[in-house]
């Protein structure tokens, strides 16, 4: 756990080696933000800035995802996705269709599957500057 709250924790991903690339979980096992406590819900959005704020100062990517499918996984949960110029170029090397538009989506369907066997370079050096900005967090 990189942060954790009164209401969410915050955790790498697991399955995909991109640094920066975490999960927000709430503590209270619900399917949807409209089940959360109403405390819960208002802290939300200052959680999810938190997190954009740690990997803007860490790895400055040029766009961050906030996604919630819960498909896989029932228990709603948020994907922070940190996309770099560099996971887009190679993106559209293999998907040169979508160079004019870009599908977020898809994007990150594309890295699950490609970083679930391979590390992004320097991954363990970022992931180890982004413990040390939430630290200052909690601290």
């Amino acid at each position: 756990m990189v942060y954790e709250n009164t209401y969410f924790k915050l955790v790498h991903c697991r399955d995909c080696f991109i640094a920066g690339y975490l999960i927000l979980l709430p503590k209270q096992e619900v399917t949807s933000i409209a089940e959360l406590s109403e405390p819960a819900q208002q802290q939300l959005g200052p959680t999810l800035a938190i997190a954009q704020r740690v990997l803007q100062t860490v790895i400055n990517p040029q766009k961050i995802y906030s996604l919630s499918f819960n498909e896989k996984v029932s228990s709603l949960h948020f994907h922070i996705f940190p996309r770099t110029q560099e996971l887009l170029a190679e993106y559209l090397a293999v998907n040169a269709l979508q160079a004019d538009s870009v599908d977020g989506p898809l994007l990150v369907t594309w890295a699950r599957e490609v970083y679930q066997t391979r590390k992004q370079v320097h991954y363990l050096e970022l992931i180890e500057q982004i413990n040390k900005e939430f630290a200052k967090i909690t601290h």
